[in-house]
């Protein structure tokens, strides 16, 4: 597997404007930080923020950033970016990691949990993007 990082992944994101995330179960992320939802309606459709080279922040349709908590959880709930809203964004076979500042990945739960809690990113760590 071969992973890119030479290559800023966040400015290609950011072209988009605004994306949709697939977990590896075939679902996708919300704005009430699950990844249980089947198709890409309001609350699933996430503004990419170009932070720096291949760091980014993700804001919600209510214009709040994600968070990634050092417990392992996140939350939609930062009317600004500091450390614990950029994310390092990872690049393999056209799918996305996303390692928050505690040095986790965001992952994405079988029954539709979405945690920031991996040493390493496999599977469940990965996500595709859609554009609504």
């Amino acid at each position: 597997t071969r992973r890119s990082s030479h290559t800023d992944h966040v400015a290609v994101l950011a072209s988009y404007g605004r994306v949709g995330l697939k977990g590896a179960h075939g679902f996708y992320v919300s704005a009430n930080a699950t990844c249980q939802e089947t198709n890409v309606e309001d609350s699933e459709i996430i503004g990419v923020v170009r932070v720096e080279h291949n760091v980014l922040a993700l804001r919600s349709r209510f214009g709040k950033y994600l968070s990634a908590q050092p417990n392992g959880t996140l939350q939609w709930n930062r009317d600004r970016v500091q450390e614990w809203e950029r994310f390092t964004v990872e690049k393999v076979n056209n799918q996305y990691a996303f390692r928050s500042h505690h040095d986790k990945y965001m992952s994405a739960q079988p029954k539709g949990g979405l945690e920031v809690n991996r040493q390493t990113a496999s599977q469940w760590e990965f996500f595709s993007v859609v554009t609504p």
